[in-house]
């Protein structure tokens, strides 16, 4: 957890973090390592916890994946993955906000990309509203033209 982009987000002073992690660590080759990725969630958000600017932190659920290039396992993200994300926002008292819901019948379909695993434009906008609401409480705006060139 010494990365550049940890230790700098932590030098930032976020209001809001947002944590959305576990797609990748799906993969064969990384979940291997399954033992550490709760402590390691767990040491991210208690780091967080201590900046000065006493950030919001979201935990974000997985999004679903398909039949991919990447080895990603959509089985691994909402059989293990999820239950450890539940666990640790309960224990933080921490927002789980579920992405993959939304989105578990639109894989495959029109709202991802050829590849089954990165979000179009029609699925960016579902996951912004669901992450909204939870950083303001309420309902997103019309977001259909955020895109527009």
């Amino acid at each position: 957890m010494s990365t550049d982009a940890f230790i700098n987000a932590q030098k930032f002073q976020p209001n809001v973090v947002i944590i959305k992690l576990g797609t990748n660590d799906s993969k064969p080759e990384n979940w291997k390592y399954k033992d550490e990725f709760e402590t390691d969630l767990e040491y991210m958000i208690s780091t967080f916890q201590k900046c000065g600017s006493k950030p919001k932190i979201i935990i974000c659920r997985c999004i679903p994946a398909s039949n991919n290039l990447y080895g990603i396992r959509n089985e691994i993200i909402k059989d293990e993955i999820y239950p450890i994300q539940k666990k640790v926002a309960r224990k933080f008292h921490l927002k789980l906000v579920d992405l993959y819901s939304p989105l578990e019948h639109k894989v495959d379909s029109t709202c991802y990309v050829w590849d089954n695993v990165h979000l179009n434009k029609s699925g960016s906008l579902i996951l912004a509203e669901h992450i909204y609401k939870a950083i303001t409480g309420k309902k997103a705006p019309k977001l259909e033209n955020a895109f527009a060139n």
